[in-house]
């Protein structure tokens, strides 16, 4: 982390001293390998820019990783599964990174999880990270994480995107209103 970010300053001071526009363009940037780690992102907020207004972070996120990351199938849902997610992105990610704009530019599960599980965990996820005011994006990679045909357009996992539209419609409609195993 400590090198990346010398690059970071290094480039961050490069945007923004040609001028114009630059001046206050939206500069993204992420802790080593995009991680949620505390130690990572602590060490990311050292860098001198760390409260520019027009800065973004962007986390990669497969919370749980044996359910996000794996293709053994877990059975996602239960009561715990919800409470443990939101206290990893309101008791962690948000405590960390308290008051700074969030991409969350990975997250999903892939296609060896069951269907119903992944519906409700895109819905759950979308809401809880919408609701601690972070922008959810999912990993689309045209394979195991796919939801569109990359070739048409098409949806191929419309029960996914419309699970994540309702949690983002949540979480911006009801701020600090967290999925629930009998709120979903």
């Amino acid at each position: 982390q400590t090198d990346l970010n010398m690059y970071l300053e290094a480039c961050f001071k490069a945007i923004r001293d040609t001028g114009g526009a630059n001046a206050t363009r939206t500069v993204m940037i992420q802790p080593c390998g995009a991680s949620p780690d505390q130690g990572g992102i602590q060490s990311m907020q050292k860098v001198s820019f760390i409260n520019d207004p027009n800065l973004v972070i962007s986390l990669h996120t497969y919370y749980p990783t044996n359910f996000g990351l794996s293709t053994n199938p877990y059975p996602w849902g239960s009561s715990s599964d919800y409470t443990n997610m939101q206290n990893s992105i309101a008791k962690e990610i948000r405590i960390w990174l308290p008051t700074q704009v969030i991409f969350v530019g990975e997250w999903g599960s892939q296609t060896g999880q069951g269907a119903a599980n992944r519906v409700a965990h895109a819905l759950a996820y979308a809401q809880d990270t919408t609701t601690a005011g972070m922008v959810p994006i999912w990993w689309d990679n045209g394979g195991s994480f796919g939801i569109f045909d990359r070739n048409s357009g098409a949806q191929t996992q419309p029960a996914i995107i419309s699970a994540m539209m309702t949690g983002v419609k949540n979480g911006l409609v009801a701020p600090n209103t967290w999925a629930t195993l009998a709120n979903p």
